[in-house]
């Protein structure tokens, strides 16, 4: 048993090698406040980690290696030739830069991975939204989706809508409401849902 353990163990091990390694840079975005930003990239990262495409370095072995030598300031390197020797400094074989944008009412996310041994942008992302909480919930995992290669299919939310018939409430003195189950991604000319009908007590 141990001995079968160990050659299981290995297995894996040989298997994680691999998978190219990926060093995401913490999300910059002028105007933005840090706390979102951080929470921006955060979920980049665990959805990149969780898809399983890479291996995805820890940031407190970023931190440390850049603090090693003299960069601390990680989300500041934007560039191209700044982006490979960041990347040559981490040993990894791609790095993930993201910036979070806002135009009028519309903010948006874009990330880019990088090839470090060529400098080239291997894959790209740009996924929009009306606001942070979206870009959190939806536009990160997204961007993780598409620079790791695999579709992105988004989670089905649900909506509550009260129904009320002739100023009163219905259902011996509660409120009957409807929960749409939006299932349809990427949003099609026609949008599938599924009703279940609930009741929430009036106060």
């Amino acid at each position: 048993m141990f001995h079968l353990a160990c050659l299981i163990a290995l297995a894996v091990g040989a298997t994680d090698t691999l998978r190219p390694a990926a060093a995401v840079l913490p999300t910059t975005g002028p105007g933005i406040d840090s706390a979102s930003l951080g929470g921006i990239g955060n979920a980049l990262v665990s959805e990149m980690h969780r898809l399983g495409r890479y291996r995805v370095m820890e940031r407190a072995q970023i931190d440390r290696i850049l603090a090693e030598q003299g960069l601390e300031q990680s989300g500041a390197c934007q560039g191209g030739e700044c982006a490979v020797e960041m990347g040559r400094l981490l040993s990894a074989d791609f790095l993930v830069l993201s910036t979070v944008s806002k135009v009028g009412k519309t903010y948006s996310l874009g990330a880019r991975l990088v090839d470090v041994r060529t400098g080239e942008v291997a894959r790209t992302s740009a996924r929009n939204s009306d606001g942070l909480d979206a870009l959190l919930i939806d536009a990160a995992p997204a961007a993780a989706h598409d620079l790791s290669g695999v579709a992105w299919v988004q989670r089905p939310r649900a909506r509550v809508w009260p129904w009320i018939a002739g100023g009163a409430a219905l259902a011996g003195g509660a409120v009957a409401a409807v929960i749409l189950l939006d299932k349809s991604n990427p949003p099609t000319n026609s949008t599938t849902s599924t009703e279940v009908q609930v009741k929430v007590p009036v106060p």
